[in-house]
């Protein structure tokens, strides 16, 4: 059984992204390692659902699928330091393989897989 997102995730990303700074991260840091750890735990059991019926993921360990949420603003216009959503790619073997995956991105209001 999956686990759900649960509403403090999603309220934690809605806070970031009205206070996308260094000093609101940093009071807030036990905030998103708790969002963090659901998400974690929920693309956990989304590839134990998927591995039914793809083995290509099985087996996968969450923590590398995930996507870190600090942005790279060495070239971007948008100088805000962190990623306002939640992102995962499952993809067997490695990412280098040629093999099709699956993208999750989570961020309220604009979610998609």
């Amino acid at each position: 059984m999956t686990p759900n997102i649960q509403k403090e995730t999603l309220q934690f990303l809605n806070d970031l992204k009205t206070h996308n700074d260094r000093d609101w991260f940093t009071k807030n840091k036990d905030r998103f390692v708790s969002a963090n750890d659901n998400f974690i735990q929920f693309i956990q059991g989304l590839i134990g659902e998927v591995s039914k019926f793809d083995k290509t993921v099985a087996g996968m360990d969450a923590k590398s699928c995930v996507f870190r949420i600090y942005r790279d603003t060495r070239f971007a216009k948008d100088k805000s330091p962190y990623k306002t959503n939640f992102g995962a790619l499952l993809m067997g073997k490695d990412k280098f393989s040629g093999v099709a995956g699956y993208y999750l991105h989570m961020e309220p209001g604009k979610s998609f897989l």
